[in-house]
């Protein structure tokens, strides 16, 4: 899929392999002699006619992994022997978030964070986010969050923020709560999203 940023490859003579889940592939094959070739996988099969020169191809987008048989018959064979390959879709993992927290030692009220971000194929968003909570009042209070760049196309990056405290207005019984999330860019399923610690 385009949101993974890999290249298109090439694989010749290759039977088995592992595709990132939603992958559109194409096989190509050259047959002589061949009247149809029979495409078997546990949902069903499809009949390919070759064309004039002899080459057949069949698309199909990889959701899951299949196992998948191919059996070609011509006017002198039946077509009772099958070759048999597995494909396997590799899903896409979540974002993984990791966070350090420094309080300033001159401004106890400010916060420093350092923290690294990972992903298999990139992220669609970073936010700072802090919530006021009272023991008396179950449901959140006020909840802010502040978006934080990322560079497109890095599967690994570094991050910075600050967050002053003191800017908050806590009431007797509040407690405050923050912390970041990740969101990933998989395309396939939607976006999914890591929370830090």
């Amino acid at each position: 899929p385009d949101y993974t940023g890999r290249p298109s490859e090439t694989l010749v003579g290759v039977g088995d392999a592992a595709v990132p889940e939603g992958t559109t592939v194409r096989w190509l094959f050259q047959t002589k002699d061949v009247a149809a070739l029979t495409f078997c996988t546990g949902s069903g099969e499809v009949t390919l006619t070759p064309d004039a020169n002899g080459r057949v191809e069949y698309v199909r987008r990889v959701m899951q992994g299949m196992d998948y048989g191919i059996t070609a018959r011509s006017a002198w064979a039946t077509g009772t022997d099958t070759i048999s390959y597995s494909l396997s879709a590799i899903a896409d993992a979540a974002p993984l978030i990791a966070v350090e927290e420094v309080v300033d030692s001159l401004h106890p009220d400010r916060r420093l964070f350092r923290g690294r971000v990972k992903d298999d194929y990139g992220f669609s968003r970073l936010v700072f986010v802090h919530r006021t909570t009272n023991g008396a009042d179950t449901a959140g209070k006020a909840v802010s969050e502040a978006e934080i760049g990322l560079k497109q196309g890095e599967a690994s990056q570094e991050f910075y923020f600050s967050f002053n405290t003191a800017e908050i207005v806590l009431e007797p019984g509040d407690v405050l709560g923050y912390w970041f999330e990740v969101s990933d860019n998989d395309a396939i399923h939607g976006p999914k999203t890591t929370k830090s610690q």
